[in-house]
């Protein structure tokens, strides 16, 4: 019994018509009703048929018919390869076989050119006679091969149109006994092995050689027992020989034939056509065509025979068609078409359904495997796979085969929706099919970051370990942050870290490693490894969680990387919140190196030494009221655990004097410490940094704020500003509670300094309702005394000015009135005897002539006298040269400045400040503010003593004069004013420059 009727199915994928003749459709083609052909080869376009009696006839594809004579008596054998024409026959009687090449495009004398005559006989031998019986040509027109009857087989390798090469005898028939004529020889060119197979067929065997230059390498004997002469065919598509015994169709590999191997001669058999007799066997495609004969089953019939037509789908061990026609005379291809010709001469052609027709066959009989087979061997596979393995996949699935399902769709990934499949498979029960799906999802690089995120479910639930090791190294695309989280989850947190590493997700590794696995070392070392912004950013979120459960070697890495100016100290801040100790070691530290954030570290600093110094009197003073007023115990339980730590490291980390504190108060960035000190209510502090900024008004407000009226003094003395005396003294008058020996320490410090005038100081303490006579009576005493003191010393001066002004006067008058006697005797130049012309001086200076006008360039001025009067006139007048600014500026200094304002008004008058000579001096001076655009004449210069009072009417051909700087803003700038107001600084009505006006 045959595995055809007992596994194969069958199909009708072929359907039959009959052809009809194109010039005349309604009548059947009856062109080939008188070939007796014994022999067909199929080529493009065309197909040849051979006669015994050695004619040729060619049938086209559009069933135009031509023949011609090729043999005279017979013929043999035909072989085609492309328009070449190969045939063997005799022209003659007796045994003298020709090879003749026949070339089919070129047509001379109604027949095609023959191109060589070969006579095959005396190729076997001198006295050989053995007729030829089969021919193989090569496509390559370089391989040439001759079959006779007594097995004996030739080759040649050369190119056969144009020369006749030298012939090998691959078969001696005469050498091993009469042997099984040849039914069939064929060539075929192995390009990797760069060799030739010749096959050899008889009635009995199937032969295979290997030949090499000119030479048999190999021979393999096969295991198929011959064949007639239409029953068997070579696939070139597929390099495969089919021969058709009696029993089996057995299939050859070209490029098993290569080996000695025992097992080469083996080939793949399917029995077809087993209980029938072969009469012809067609390959094709992937399809072999087979017709056989057996005796009729109809008794009625008038046929002995019926023959069956049937097609073989081998790959899909499948019957693609079978149908039982009566008397059919041959099968042949036809442009791939296979056509039957019946012995009446009737023509049909098998013509294969589309892909869709036999898929849908296929579909109804649910045979999804036979579908994907003939998918695949058609030309249109990738259109129509897709589709067929889902429904392959969706059968198997509903039939509860989901291993094989999954298979099936795995097959569609580039073409079928992941999440089509995927949720077929969601349930618990369906894990590991799910696994393999999304493995070739990824795989074949289809799937996005929410499969991978299944997948890893997928193992992790399978604790699949190895799997998920070696889903994180092949680099799949996923969502990092997800796929760690699910790790942790389900506490695979070694693995979750080595994703973690791999991707260089830093927070989650170190997070894990913290969080989960309280690794704080491993984690220490990772941090250590990484770039300085890392490491910040790394410590910036877990250095504090590490500060406090590994404080040592955290502070160690800070430490480090602070010295080395590599981290950004003042962004890591936040990470010392509670841990006091630490933080101030870490800021020194960093003071040294970080210079760029060096100010705000150290205002820092400056705030962690401020709450440790107000926590610890915060705690002094409770642990006093604890101490006195109940006990050390009810402190001890007032205090929680934790509060005790914190305790323990205020009072050993708080600095014990202020000055450790004040000496972190740098010169920059006052402001900020001062808020600071303020905050916390830190005296010294404030004190200091009011000092270095030069603020007395606001460390004076501050004092008094305080009341703290010795420290004003003392700070005064030490300043010796008036304007601060005088802000003590106002203090002092506004305060509340005098301090007796406080006013009187202010009054001797005002007295010893002499800063303030004791009227000023009077007018202002006369003010306070609290403030006594008694309070100032000895400051008054004294500076009574003092001026009664100088009163004295004065007249005495005056009385001593007034006996020296008697004697000038009475030179003058002794000059102007009474005779002078000139007794020099030497010339007061020259120091020589005084001889006329000579010169003499009221001055008692007497000269030679000569002398005179050698040292004088007047002669009514004494040279000796003129030089020091000329010395002293230049310092009177620069002395009493009030023309200036910097004249007017000093003044004014010297005005805030002086304790005696009159006196010192008095000595400016008397060196003549506003007498008609300093008027006259300072209206010859050129105006050394005057604008660049004023005019240079006589007319536009100004009067400029800033100590002149100007009460002129300025006329408006003075409206290109110079600004003048001690006028006020309105005079200055207003052109068209027409008086100019006065610059005595006594003159003004404004009361907040006159000293001695009440300004409480």
């Amino acid at each position: 019994m045959s595995l055809v009727e007992t596994g194969w199915r069958q199909f009708t994928f072929f359907e039959k018509h009959t052809v009809y003749d194109p010039n005349n459709p309604e009548c059947k083609f009856n062109g080939l009703k008188n070939l007796k052909a014994f022999r067909s080869v199929s080529g493009i376009g065309f197909t040849i048929f051979g006669e015994a009696c050695g004619a040729i006839f060619k049938l086209s594809s559009n069933l135009e018919e031509y023949c011609w004579i090729a043999h005279k008596r017979s013929l043999a054998d035909i072989a085609l390869a492309g328009l070449i024409l190969a045939t063997v026959g005799e022209d003659e009687e007796g045994i003298n076989s020709l090879v003749k090449l026949w070339q089919l495009d070129r047509i001379e004398k109604d027949a095609p050119f023959c191109i060589r005559v070969i006579r095959v006989c005396p190729l076997l031998g001198v006295g050989r006679s053995t007729r030829a019986c089969a021919i193989a040509l090569h496509s390559s027109l370089q391989h040439i091969a001759v079959g006779f009857v007594d097995s004996s087989v030739i080759y040649s390798t050369s190119n056969i149109k144009e020369k006749s090469g030298k012939w090998l005898i691959v078969v001696n028939g005469s050498s091993s006994g009469p042997g099984d004529e040849i039914t069939g020889v064929f060539l075929t060119w192995i390009a990797t092995q760069d060799l030739c197979i010749l096959y050899c067929l008889t009635s009995t065997s199937v032969l295979s050689f290997s030949i090499t230059n000119k030479t048999v390498t190999n021979k393999v004997v096969h295991d198929a027992k011959g064949c007639l002469r239409d029953c068997w065919s070579f696939n070139e598509a597929r390099n495969q020989l089919i021969v058709g015994s009696t029993e089996m169709v057995h299939f050859y590999e070209a490029e098993r034939s290569l080996t000695a191997d025992p097992d080469s001669g083996k080939g793949r058999c399917h029995a077809l056509g087993r209980s029938n007799e072969k009469i012809q066997l067609i390959a094709f495609d992937h399809h072999v065509a087979l017709l056989t004969r057996q005796p009729t089953a109809v008794p009625s019939s008038n046929e002995m025979w019926t023959y069956v037509v049937s097609v073989y789908d081998t790959e899909g061990q499948s019957v693609a068609f079978s149908c039982a026609l009566p008397a059919v005379a041959r099968m042949f291809l036809l442009d791939n078409v296979l056509m039957v010709l019946s012995q009446d001469g009737t023509l049909s052609a098998l013509t294969e359904k589309s892909i869709s027709s036999k898929l849908d066959i296929l579909f109804k009989k649910n045979l999804y495997d036979l579908a994907v087979g003939v998918a695949k061997r058609s030309s249109v596979a990738s259109e129509y796979l897709p589709e067929i393995y889902k429904k392959y996949g969706d059968y198997l699935y509903r039939s509860g085969d989901f291993e094989n399902a999954v298979q099936q769709y795995t097959e569609t990934v580039e073409y079928l929706e992941p999440s089509y499949v995927i949720k077929k498979f969601l349930d618990g029960s369906h894990i590991k099919e799910l696994c393999m799906y999304l493995e070739v999802l990824h795989a074949k690089g289809k799937a996005n970051s929410h499969h991978a995120t299944i997948l890893l479910n997928c193992y992790i639930r399978l604790a699949a370990r190895d799997k998920i090791r070696d889903f994180i190294d092949r680099n799949f695309e996923c969502n990092i942050e997800t796929a760690v989280q699910i790790l942790r989850a389900a506490n695979f947190t070694t693995e979750a870290c080595h994703l973690c590493a791999k991707h260089k997700q830093h927070d989650a590794l170190l997070s894990i490693l913290i969080e989960d696995r309280a690794d704080y070392k491993s984690a220490l070392k990772y941090i250590a490894k990484l770039e300085i912004r890392q490491v910040e950013a790394c410590l910036e979120k877990f250095g504090k969680c590490l500060l406090i459960n590994n404080p040592e070697e955290t502070m160690k890495l800070l430490s480090d990387r602070a010295c080395f100016s590599q981290i950004n100290g003042l962004a890591l801040m936040k990470v010392f919140i509670g841990l006091p100790s630490q933080c101030t070691r870490f800021i020194e530290t960093a003071l040294k190196m970080d210079k760029k954030n060096n100010e705000k570290l150290h205002n820092l600093l400056l705030e962690l030494r401020l709450r440790q110094w107000a926590l610890r009197n915060f705690v002094d003073v409770l642990y006093k009221y604890f101490c006195y007023s109940t006990s050390l115990f009810s402190f001890t339980l007032f205090c929680s655990l934790h509060d005790r730590k914190i305790l323990i490291l205020v009072l050993h980390d708080t600095p014990n004097y202020d000055e450790d504190i004040v000496e972190l108060i740098g010169d920059e960035n006052l402001e900020e410490s001062l808020k600071l000190c303020q905050l916390f209510n830190y005296v010294p502090g404030i004190i200091d940094i009011y000092k270095k900024m030069k603020r007395y008004d606001k460390l004076i407000e501050y004092y008094m704020r305080q009341n703290k009226l010795r420290e004003i003094v003392e700070f005064c003395e030490q300043e010796n500003s008036r304007n601060l005396w005088i802000d003590a003294v106002v203090f002092a008058s506004r305060g509340k509670d005098i301090d007796p020996d406080a006013m009187k320490l202010l009054l001797e410090r005002i007295e010893a300094t002499n800063s303030i005038h004791p009227l000023v100081v009077l007018e202002i303490l006369s003010k306070s309702d609290k403030i006594c006579v008694g309070h100032v009576r000895d400051y008054i005493i004294n500076w009574m005394e003092r001026q009664n003191a100088q009163i004295e010393k004065d007249e005495e001066a005056i009385a001593e000015n007034e006996a020296k002004m008697a004697e000038i006067e009475e030179q003058i008058d002794s000059v102007t009135y009474k005779v002078q006697i000139f007794q020099m005797n030497k010339c007061s130049a020259c120091d020589t005897s005084l001889q006329l012309p000579a010169v003499h001086f009221l001055c008692k200076h007497s000269y030679h002539a000569h002398c005179l006008e050698s040292y004088s360039e007047k002669a009514d001025y004494c040279p000796a006298c003129i030089r020091d009067s000329c010395n002293e006139r230049i310092r009177d007048d620069k002395r009493r040269d009030f023309s200036t600014r910097s004249a007017y500026i000093k003044f004014q200094n010297e005005i805030n400045e002086s304790v005696d304002c009159m006196s010192l008004i008095s000595s400016y008058i008397g060196n003549g400040l506003f007498d008609s000579w300093s008027k006259k001096r300072g209206s010859n001076n050129e105006n050394e503010w005057a604008s660049p655009q004023s005019d240079t004449s006589a007319t536009n210069k100004l009067n400029l003593n800033e100590f002149e009072d100007r009460t002129s009417t300025e006329t408006s051909s003075m409206s290109t004069a110079a600004p003048n700087p001690f006028l006020t803003p309105k005079t200055m700038n207003s052109r068209t004013a027409k008086s100019v107001e006065s610059t005595n600084p006594f003159d003004v009505d404004e009361n907040s420059k006159n000293p001695f006006e009440e300004d409480l």
